[in-house]
């Protein structure tokens, strides 16, 4: 099977399980035409990191709007994720150090002066360092303090204690916009609350 069939988001979605395992075996390699690539012991085949990533990015959306939301079991399967692609992003920084000028010039070229979509730029880091781990780990701000709080605390207390991590704009039926507060845990906490699930 092609690897970039294992990350279409139909498939993905359904399992997540499977997919994240197979992408422990992930390898990311650097080709001569500048090209972050992941490839799978056991599928044929490669895929872009950045289009890993971005799928990733989609799968959270996904999730969250399926029947069972993101449950505990999906949270920490999204943490082992972000972290492989955290690694795969070190390991193609670490590939790069060690290519021909060559490769590293045109890596330049393509990811820092012209910027070409579909390939990594640093931006692509930043999503696996804070956006994906946090959407993983995202609540509601009643059901964050339920879940973290024991609900011996209330949204206000949390919001002054600083562990207040964003806003998200929702809308109503109505379209008009409100604020819709989120926090997202850190995966300590996630890990401390399912010790189970680490």
């Amino acid at each position: 099977m092609h690897i970039s069939e294992k990350i279409q988001l139909p498939y993905f979605s359904k399992n997540m399980e499977e997919v994240t395992k197979l992408l422990e075996k992930a390898e990311v390699k650097i080709t001569f035409w500048g090209s972050r690539v992941v490839t799978v012991d056991g599928l044929d085949g490669r895929v872009s990191l950045s289009s890993l990533v971005k799928r990733s990015c989609l799968l959270v959306d996904i999730l969250k709007k399926s029947e069972t939301g993101l449950t505990p079991e999906i949270r920490a399967l999204g943490i082992k994720l972000d972290q492989k692609l955290y690694h795969l992003f070190d390991d193609s920084y670490s590939i790069l150090d060690e290519s021909n000028f060559i490769t590293r010039l045109i890596v330049f070229i393509r990811e820092y002066i012209f910027g070409v979509p579909n390939h990594l730029s640093s931006g692509y880091r930043s999503i696996t360092e804070d956006v994906l781990l946090a959407d993983f780990l995202e609540y509601d701000s009643k059901e964050f303090v339920q879940t973290y709080c024991d609900g011996n605390m209330t949204v206000e207390e949390l919001e002054e204690n600083g562990d207040y991590l964003r806003t998200a704009l929702a809308f109503n039926t109505h379209g008009a916009g409100s604020v819709n507060t989120t926090f997202s845990a850190t995966t300590e906490q996630f890990f401390n609350r399912y010790p189970q699930l680490a």
